[in-house]
């Protein structure tokens, strides 16, 4: 067996303990990302993950296999992973998605048993990640971006507006500042500014210095 044989059949079997759908398109992504590092070390980092992982883990992000092999993964990558993910999942339920929890169980929600999750939240983070539903929810909701999908004439435009949301919650995120709302900021200067207008209104006829 090959080392590419090899991170197909790892790969695959992740797929199948996480109970995650892995198509040809995710798959050609994976592999874009992950093999100029060499399937060896891909390898190593995918056996690596698949021992220590617990049976409710998600099935993991190529930023998370890249940390596993201990490579810096920039935000870009993250956000770009991030946009194919929820752009995968839009694809593959639509709309269905949210009604997972309760319905028959010969219906395809995620593969898995109705009701496994508490919340679709949860569902959705199990494929997509915290930063995922945090994309999402910026971005109206699942439905709303459902509906977005839908009525695209421009896929390439639709994911990149998904991937420049990802990076703006990422620096968010980071700077601490992802659930405040955002002020205005005052411009350089606006002091001094202030002053100047304060000394002028004094100046003219009623005002304390008229």
């Amino acid at each position: 067996m090959t080392e590419e044989e090899k991170f197909l059949k790892l790969i695959n079997t992740l797929a199948r303990s996480a109970n995650f759908e892995l198509d040809v398109d995710i798959l050609s992504m994976y592999d874009k990302y992950l093999s100029p590092f060499g399937y060896e070390l891909v390898n190593r980092a995918l056996e690596d993950i698949f021992v220590e992982r617990d049976s409710r883990d998600p099935f993991p992000s190529v930023a998370f296999i890249l940390k596993t092999m201990r490579v810096d993964v920039s935000d870009k990558s993250v956000a770009e992973d991030c946009a194919n993910r929820i752009l995968g999942a839009i694809q593959r339920y639509d709309y269905t998605w949210p009604m997972g929890r309760g319905v028959e169980p010969d219906k395809n929600w995620f593969g898995r048993t109705p009701g496994i999750y508490d919340s679709f939240q949860a569902a959705f983070e199990s494929n997509c990640g915290e930063l995922g539903w945090a994309v999402v929810q910026r971005m109206g909701g699942y439905s709303r971006l459902c509906e977005e999908w839908r009525a695209c004439k421009n896929m390439q435009v639709f994911r990149a507006q998904i991937r420049e949301s990802a990076k703006a919650t990422i620096e968010l995120s980071k700077a601490g500042k992802l659930h405040i709302p955002p002020a205005l900021p005052e411009a350089k200067g606006s002091e001094k500014v202030k002053q100047l207008i304060g000394n002028t209104l004094k100046k003219l006829p009623g005002g304390k210095d008229g």
